[in-house]
């Protein structure tokens, strides 16, 4: 719930805004990847990552060392379950964009 003050309510408006903004970016991204696949006849990949909401950094600060640290730890794990047979597979997009088909071929 947001306070009902200016600087809360700008601050949430600024927040969405952002989160939608940035939604809009990787779906506009995933298109131009079909697009080139399309015209071109390539392969295209486009990897996303995320950092969960709930992540609390250990130190405040920009590329600190814990804190970077930190983020590898929570994601070599996940990214252990994409390897499959020595290569890498994803299916990001369907976390961002679920109108995109993917192979997990």
């Amino acid at each position: 719930m947001t306070a009902p003050t200016w600087p809360a309510i700008v601050a949430r408006s600024l927040e969405m805004g952002t989160r939608a903004a940035t939604v809009t970016a990787i779906r506009h991204l995933f298109a131009q990847a079909d697009i080139a696949e399309l015209k071109r006849g390539g392969e295209v990949e486009v990897r996303v990552v995320a950092v969960p909401n709930d992540f609390v950094p250990p130190k405040a600060g920009v590329f600190i060392k814990e804190t970077m640290n930190a983020l590898a730890d929570l994601g070599e794990p996940w990214a252990q379950t994409l390897r499959v047979g020595g290569r890498r597979h994803h299916n990001a997009g369907a976390l961002v964009c679920p109108d995109r088909e993917h192979s997990e071929a």
